[in-house]
């Protein structure tokens, strides 16, 4: 398509509850090209695709199955758009988004731009879409440097989702930025290096045109036993980028982003359906791990809740609080 500005991409997999709603929802956005990345599905998610295969707009690629990260750098490959926009396939857009952020990045030169979002329930779709459209009208913008982008990250005043926000495609090029594949969390290990290859950057913290599913069984729902083992892998190579690029931003700040990622970790090895044996050993290696990153005198620099997280991780009462939370609810 000659008029193609953004590509859509949308890994998928096993979806067919939410497939039509989060596809009808893309490839009605102008100036866009849709790709439809089928992870290997097994239900009837393909054959919802087949659907859209004939739009002029929409191309299907059926892959092997593996994983979230290789469907999205797949769809990086055959994209063709100035800039690329990633959607889950249980998520969906509002109306009218693609041209709203196209007004906005065009009128400013941005090659980033953060947007907000706002949470749906399971039985939200397609048709509850179509009553709202977004609208630019008085939408603030705030203009970022990537150190202030980074440190809004890491203090978590800016989501850190590979959805959340609208990239030139030069940006994953350049360095060859990719997901790292058989990796959960992989947001946390594309967002920093994609902000840091950007040089006119911005948020817009009221315009929230995508639709979030919050729903039961979803990978961020779904305790698993490599959570841990990935982050940390993550958080090293972070430490890596920001030693070589912006040593004075490993601060209070990106602690605090440190130890909220491992202590989620931690807590994804004691929820799993792991063994005790095999979450024994892990637990353990885990903690001695945590406890050489940040010690007992640094959590004065931690804010209040991750203080106390800390505390009671290091005392050994996390899991047991946690769960009667949990069982409280």
């Amino acid at each position: 398509m000659a008029d193609v500005k953004v590509t859509i991409v949308i890994p998928i997999f096993n979806i067919e509850r939410f497939l039509r709603s989060c596809i009808e929802s893309c490839v009605k956005q102008k100036f866009s090209e849709v790709i439809l990345v089928d992870d290997g599905s097994t239900d009837k998610s393909t054959e919802i695709c087949m659907e859209y295969v004939d739009l002029p707009n929409v191309k299907y690629i059926r892959k092997e199955n593996s994983g979230l990260s290789a469907a999205r750098n797949t769809g990086l490959v055959h994209a063709s758009g100035e800039y690329v926009l990633f959607v889950d396939s249980d998520d969906m857009l509002m109306p009218n988004t693609v041209t709203t952020l196209l007004n906005i990045v065009d009128r400013n030169n941005y090659d980033l731009l953060f947007f907000s979002y706002k949470s749906i329930d399971e039985n939200f779709d397609y048709d509850d879409v179509l009553l709202n459209e977004v609208a630019e009208t008085n939408q603030k913008i705030v203009n970022l440097s990537a150190k202030d982008c980074l440190k809004n990250i890491f203090s978590r005043r800016l989501q850190n989702y590979s959805w959340s926000f609208l990239a030139k495609r030069e940006l994953y090029l350049k360095d060859n930025v990719h997901f790292p594949e058989k990796r959960t969390y992989e947001d946390i290990a594309t967002t920093y290096r994609i902000v840091g290859n950007a040089v006119n950057i911005a948020y817009a913290p009221n315009f929230s045109p995508y639709l979030y599913r919050n729903r039961k069984g979803s990978i961020a729902n779904t305790a698993n036993i490599k959570t841990y083992s990935d982050i940390k892998a993550t958080i090293t190579e972070v430490d890596e980028y920001l030693a070589h690029r912006y040593s004075e931003l490993r601060n209070q700040e990106y602690l605090n982003f440190v130890i909220s990622f491992l202590l989620l970790g931690y807590m994804d090895i004691a929820n799993s359906n792991s063994t005790k044996k095999t979450k024994y050993k892990l637990l353990k290696n885990a903690k001695k791990d945590i406890v050489e990153k940040v010690s007992f005198k640094q959590t004065s620099k931690l804010e209040f809740k991750y203080k106390i997280a800390y505390v009671l991780f290091r005392f050994g009462m996390l899991i047991p609080i946690q769960n009667m939370r949990s069982k409280l609810k």
